[in-house]
């Protein structure tokens, strides 16, 4: 088998498992949302603020996302195939969601 045909089928297999795992993980955010204002109230939040506390901390997913893509993106690019940038977000993913 030759190493092109290896690395197009397998390129395109990491790309339907990235797909499914994205799914997925935009199904259960968006499951989270709407109890995000109850949430907050038992963590103490104050009801005037809870408006503001969860539009905070709904947007700061996507600022986050904006400032990691570009470090992900170069990291990936450097690191090449071997796979670490993957196995490095897995902590970072864990903790954040």
């Amino acid at each position: 088998m030759s190493t092109t045909t290896y690395d197009a089928r397998g390129g395109m297999r990491n790309v339907w498992i990235i797909t499914a795992a994205m799914t997925v993980l935009a199904i259960c955010y968006t499951m989270i949302i709407p109890f995000l204002p109850i949430y907050l109230l038992e963590l103490g939040v104050p009801k005037a603020d809870v408006a503001l506390w969860s539009g905070l901390v709904f947007g700061i997913t996507f600022l986050i996302a904006g400032i990691m893509a570009p470090i992900w993106g170069k990291l990936a690019d450097n690191k090449g195939k071997n796979g670490w940038p993957c196995v490095l977000a897995l902590p970072s993913l864990s903790v954040m969601y």
